[in-house]
Formats: structure tokens, C-alpha cells, sequence
């Protein structure tokens, strides 16, 4: 045997075996629905996240085939924003957090000491932060609050996809992200 039939068969091995393990990938998923191209390769999530879709492209997939979805081999997403409360965070350890005033003062005393500001340039970070969590609280409350007679959820990342990519972020460092965000 020559080194091209080497080759050869090696080429041939080698076809097999990523024939066959994708085969098995898709047998233990085949009941899970998703996008054809997501079945076989990661090629079509790794699409959408360059392009900056993905978030978009999750939404339509999820209205189009239910609340679990298979996006690339071995890779499924579950969407069931009504399994998650407020009762299951305490369950696991998850509590209030940082909004309330005393914990957040008490964080605050720990983290300080990290940043002084004063040869960085942050003198006026916490004010900075507390204006923007304000005015992502007021779009909240403006745009999103459930009224008394309405029980509604909505997606969080899909608020603050635009304001936490990396094209996005070197918008914020001029002015407030939330003013720029599309909603």
C-alpha cells in the first residue's frame, strides 16, 4: 500500500466517523424540533451570533416551534418564562438582591476600595450607575409593568441585547445606553 491509498483510507475513516457521530447526535435529538441546518452542524447558530441576529432569530424560533428547541448538535434552548418565581428563587439560595438599600450599601463599603476613582477617572461611577439603573427601572415601569388586569412577562435580554454587544458598547461610553436602545 502506497502512501496515496494511506491517505485514501485515512480520508475514508475519518468520513465515516463524522458521518456516524453526527448521525448519533441527531438520533438522540430527532424529537426536538429546530431550525434543518441546526441538526447537523453549528454552523447556523454560529451565523446568528455573528450577525448579531441571534436574539431575533431565537424569538421566531421559539413562536415557530414551541417553547423547546434544538439550535445546533447537542445544543437545545428552553423558553418557559411561567416556571421561574419568586417562590423557587428562595429555594435555591437566590434571595433579594442588591436593589435593597442596606445590602447595597453593605456591598457597596466591600467593592469601594477596588475603585477610588481617582486615578482612573471614576470619581462619578456610582452616580453614573444609579442614573442608568433609574432610567432602565422607569422604561420598565413605563413600557413593561403588567397593569392589575393583565398578566404579562417580557424578555429582559431582549432589552438589553442592544446595549450589552459589543458594537453597542462603545456607543454607551459617550452617553446613556438606554436612550440609544431600540426597544
Amino acid at each position: 500500500m502506497n502512501l496515496f491509498e494511506l491517505a485514501l483510507v485515512a480520508l475514508g475513516a475519518i468520513s465515516v466517523h463524522t458521518a456516524w457521530s453526527k448521525v448519533r447526535a441527531w438520533q438522540n435529538l430527532r424529537h426536538i424540533p429546530g431550525p434543518f441546518g441546526a441538526r447537523w452542524s453549528h454552523a447556523w447558530l454560529v451565523k446568528q451570533i455573528f450577525a448579531g441576529l441571534y436574539v431575533d432569530r431565537l424569538q421566531e424560533i421559539y413562536a415557530k416551534y414551541g417553547p423547546i428547541v434544538l439550535l445546533s448538535p447537542g445544543m437545545v434552548a428552553v423558553s418557559d418564562p411561567g416556571r421561574d418565581s419568586q417562590h423557587q428563587q428562595y429555594a435555591i439560595g437566590m434571595g433579594p438582591g442588591a436593589r435593597y438599600k442596606k445590602a447595597h450599601e453593605v456591598l457597596r463599603k466591600k467593592l469601594v476600595g477596588g475603585y477610588s476613582g481617582k486615578s482612573v477617572g471614576l470619581s462619578q461611577v456610582h452616580d453614573m450607575i444609579d442614573e442608568r439603573v433609574l432610567k432602565l427601572v422607569d422604561l420598565i415601569k413605563s413600557k413593561y409593568v403588567a397593569s392589575v388586569n393583565h398578566d404579562q412577562t417580557f424578555d429582559l435580554s431582549r432589552l438589553l441585547a442592544p446595549a450589552l454587544s459589543s458594537r453597542s458598547n462603545l456607543r454607551c461610553a459617550t452617553g446613556p445606553f438606554l436612550v440609544k436602545m431600540q426597544t
